[in-house]
């Protein structure tokens, strides 16, 4: 009996439900279950999934609750929307019946119905948590240490101060039912209670312009509170806030010219725990000046120079509540430090600067996914290049740390481990702005394990020196460190060396997209650069989730925006690094991102969101272009790390503004109105006929004869269909007349070179395009990859030829190819924002081009992982012409798929010839011409389609 009741259990889903639909992955405002939510209308979202071909969610019920009980019950006493019909399942608008408030948690689930009226399962419980909506809801003080240190003043000295620990004990007396810990810090936080250490992020709050936005974190910490005596600590370095920054030391900018202390001399720390008894009471304790406070193991922590570590001067059990603490100092509000002014050098000149404590003006939760350690790599070689000094290659670069264990080291015995990307950064002095050096210090007992904490290295090689016996392999491992967003793609081909491109690319965002989309001019001075962004959202969004990692930045960069509305080259911007800070394409990523954000997520909201800041440096911009006259816009740069091959700046400067008065107008369909849709495409005419007059020339030519200007030309729109023509021809005669036995041919630099192949496809000159992705020459994306690159450099991509020691700083400014490779040579595209109707259309060779390189692509294999589910393609080119393509579509989406087919093949799909109305089981075929057949896939699923 007991048997036969667990087997009706197990099948009571399918009985019950003939839905045949899964509905997964519970999101809200593109995050899972987030703990500080700040939105009053949340948007909720889900995925649908389902074994079954054509099925689609036809109606919806969502239920929100106060607790998970009363979800249980389906007792929605926060909100029911009952059966609501609806193909909707993404970005739907919480509607309770009242507001939420600040701290309130919701439950929530989702059933849905089919096309046959039949319901699905309920989904799994997900939750959020709203955060501190108004700033009078934080009661704590900012506490720091008294800090009556001078001012850092030596810009030839490094000053790295040790990070501070901070403790309170306090009695939570009753039982509690429910605790919810919120944490800010002006410098890098670690948070603890009752001796465990709360959450996996690492450098939390993030980056942000501290004295006008700070972030902070939530953590629900019901279970970790007890009733009785408990501790709350935390560990606070000085992260963004006070170290190292950038180009600032090598610049000799910030305060005295040290380049730390940008922001300010002191860190400081806001804690508020809230908690709420079983007996219906409730109670906050904060941060104040009864919290001790006292330096630890970490003698040195920087985010940018590295960390040090003195393993005999642990604190154990030093977040607990009967530890004694007798020996510390007392913390200080922080407002008690004095202020400090001094004077700030940067590329604006000389000012006078407040770097003492200021409150800031808002605090906002951090809403991106957490910096976490989210892989682990074993060295593939130990050499010794030098007496006593080992060698690990983890063999590939990445950024984060490495966490050293092992035993029979004596007391005292210092470990110092320096970092390179390639081995000749171990050669001597890189002139660099960062040392990355970190420090271990032997406590000699037992195995020893350490990692940084408040530090990141972009790395292949770590060097280990202080060891007194040769070390295993595994006495280092290599951490890598980004921000938490999901990998959302794979791309895999015939030729290895694309494949290999591929990975450059993602692997060159895994080490530079933490906590801010940044880049470097030098290797890890990283800084949240606008213009690598402009180059690469789309293809940066391909490879991983970034909704609301980007959603996040884009505020960011709305705050670093100047008096005039400029979007200026860092966010956020701790320093200027020229007079000028606004310029032609880094500038215009405040509307290009933005545009790409729209196209892969959907989100009509976050464009909303940037509506204002976009108006207002489009008109700023529009009326600089009239009021200068053909003089450069800002700073510039033009087409930056061209190779002997320049574009003029007056070119690029309308060519980029009439772009973005077009994707203005396209953006003005959800966030604008039918006015704005109307001037802005008729803006768009004035200057593309301005463009006209300016730079074609009577035979439909362009007067300005680089590459880079061409491709703009083409890709931007802006010629007629008669120069078009002339333009792409001219275009292939510049290529062929650069390449060399030694060169590609390719003289673009990053602007150009991201719509190169892009352009080449478009007009149908596949083969062009597959020389260049396929050659080793120099400079191409395979020179790197020949050289052993594993990211992409500075250097026109992935490498720079001839290049000076130290000027291989990661780049993705050359990364869009991989968003190439996958709306093109994989034909994973969207005819709408947000991928609900999806454009499936492969470029497939049909045989690989004279004197190209490298392997024939025969097949492509890919997936991409739409915030409406896995699109996944795969196309085999068949001997004798013919072609397999097999393709999934999630469900609640259709697909127009293109594929190359002569009059004379033959059709099937699931190996059935089309009926006499060319319709197929799930959509129908449309005739279409230059050899191509068009279907218009109407139904979700699986479909396999060959081409006899």
């Amino acid at each position: 009996m007991r048997n036969l009741i667990v087997f009706i259990t197990a099948l009571t889903p399918s009985l019950l439900f003939g839905a045949d639909l899964e509905v997964s992955k519970l999101a809200c405002e593109h995050q899972i279950n987030p703990s500080a939510l700040h939105a009053e209308l949340p948007r909720l979202s889900w995925h649908l999934k389902s074994t079954k071909k054509g099925k689609t969610q036809r109606a919806y019920r969502i239920i929100a609750s106060s607790s998970p009980d009363a979800l249980d019950r389906e007792e929605g006493d926060l909100w029911d929307t009952g059966k609501q019909a609806s193909l909707e399942n993404h970005l739907i608008f919480y509607k309770g019946a009242e507001k939420l408030v600040s701290r309130q948690r919701v439950f929530w689930k989702v059933r849905v119905w089919d096309e046959n009226d039949e319901p699905s399962p309920w989904s799994s419980v997900a939750h959020f948590t709203v955060g501190m909506l108004g700033q009078a809801d934080w009661k704590a003080d900012w506490i720091s240490h008294n800090d009556e240190t001078p001012l850092h003043r030596n810009p030839g000295e490094l000053s790295l101060p040790a990070p501070r620990y901070y403790r309170k004990a306090f009695d939570a007396g009753k039982k509690v039912a429910r605790a919810q810990l919120y944490a800010s810090s002006l410098g890098a936080l670690e948070l603890y209670l009752n001796g465990e250490r709360i959450g996996d992020s690492l450098l939390a709050p993030g980056w942000s312009d501290y004295q006008a936005r700070a972030n902070y974190v939530s953590h629900d910490v019901s279970s970790k509170v007890v009733a009785g005596s408990n501790c709350l600590g935390a560990i606070v370095a000085d992260g963004w806030y006070c170290g190292y920054l950038g180009s600032a030391k090598r610049k000799r900018f910030g305060p005295f010219g040290t380049g730390r202390n940008l922001y300010g001399k002191t860190p400081a720390l806001l804690v508020q725990l809230h908690l709420h008894y079983e007996d219906g009471t409730s109670r906050i304790v904060t941060s104040d000046p009864t919290w001790k406070v006292t330096t630890g193991p970490e003698f040195e922590a920087d985010p940018l120079m590295g960390e040090g570590y003195d393993a005999t001067r642990e604190l154990t059990n030093w977040s607990q509540p009967a530890y004694d603490d007798k020996e510390w100092g007392q913390s200080v509000e922080a407002s008690s430090n004095q202020s400090v002014k001094a004077p700030f050098n940067d590329g604006k000149g000389r000012r006078v600067a407040e770097v003492g404590f200021v409150r800031p003006k808002v605090l906002q939760s951090y809403a991106a996914p957490p910096i976490r350690i989210i892989e682990e790599r074993k060295a593939v070689e130990v050499s010794e290049p030098r007496p006593q000094c080992y060698r690990f290659d983890f063999g590939q670069n990445f950024t984060g740390n490495v966490r050293l264990e092992g035993e029979g080291m004596k007391k005292g015995q210092k470990l110092i481990i320096r970092y390179g990307v390639t081995e000749g950064d171990f050669d001597g002095d890189l002139g660099r702005s960062e040392r990355a050096t970190d420090t271990y210090v032997c406590k000699g007992e037992g195995v020893e394990e350490w990692a940084p904490k408040f530090t990141l290295h972009t790395f292949r090689f770590a060097e280990v020196e202080g060891l007194l016996e040769t070390p295993e392999a595994g006495f280092l491992t290599g951490l890598v460190t980004h921000s938490d967003t999901p990998l959302t793609s794979g791309f895999e081909c015939s030729d290895e060396q694309v494949n290999k491109i591929y990975q450059s690319c993602l692997w060159t965002q895994r080490a530079n997209w933490i906590g801010l989309p940044s880049t470097s001019e030098k290797v890890n001075e990283r800084m949240g650069a606008l213009g690598p962004v402009q180059l690469s959202a789309r293809s940066a969004c391909y490879h991983a989730d970034n909704a609301g990692f980007l959603r996040q930045w884009f505020t960011t960069m709305r705050g670093a925006r100047d008096k005039q509305g400029y979007y200026r080259r860092y966010a956020p911007f701790p320093f200027a690094s020229g007079r000028v800070s606004h310029g032609a394409g880094f500038s215009d990523a405040g509307i290009h991102a933005v545009f790409d954000h729209w196209w892969m997520y959907g989100d009509g909201e976050v464009v909303k969101e940037n509506w204002s800041a976009m108006k207002k440096y489009l008109q700023a911009r529009y009326d600089a272009y009239r009021a200068l006259r053909g003089r450069a816009f800002g700073i510039s740069e033009g087409d930056v790390m061209h190779y002997n091959d320049p574009t003029s700046t007056r070119f690029i400067d309308l060519a980029m503004l009439a772009l973005n008065f077009r994707l203005m107008a396209e953006m003005s369909r959800v966030a604008g109105n039918p006015i704005n849709h109307l001037s802005y495409n008729r803006t768009f005419g004035e200057l593309q006929a301005d463009f006209r007059k300016l730079f074609v020339k009577e035979d439909g030519s362009l007067k300005v004869r680089s590459q880079t200007a061409h491709v703009l030309a083409l890709r931007y729109g802006l010629l007629t269909d008669s120069s078009k023509t002339k333009v792409t021809s001219d275009l292939l005669a510049l290529l062929a007349a650069k390449e060399t036995a030694e060169t590609s041919g390719v003289t673009s630099g990053a602007l150009g070179t991201k719509s190169l192949l892009p352009v080449l496809t478009w007009t149908g000159n596949h083969d062009t395009a597959l020389k260049i992705l396929q050659t080793s020459k120099f400079p191409s994306w395979g020179y790197g990859v020949k050289l052993g690159d594993t990211t992409l450099q500075r250097g026109w991509g992935p490498a720079g030829k001839n290049r000076a020691p130290g000027a291989a700083g990661l780049n993705q400014s050359f990364s869009a190819v991989s968003g190439w490779l996958m709306a093109k040579l994989a034909g994973i595209d969207t005819t709408i924002p947000g991928f609900q109707r999806i454009r499936l259309e492969p470029w497939i060779p049909q045989s690989q081009p004279e004197g190209s390189e490298g392997t024939s692509i025969s097949w492509v294999k890919a997936h991409y992982d739409s915030v409406r589910g896995r699109i996944q393609v795969q196309w085999n080119r068949l001997e004798g012409g013919g072609l397999l393509y097999v393709f999934t579509i999630p469900v609640q989406t259709t697909a127009t798929v293109r594929l190359p087919m002569g009059p004379a093949s033959k059709l099937l799909v699931d190996g059935k010839a089309l009926g006499a109305d060319n319709r197929f089981p799930g959509g129908f075929l449309q005739t279409d011409k230059k050899e191509k057949i068009t279907l218009n896939v109407i139904q979700s699923g699986t479909y396999r389609i060959e081409v006899k």
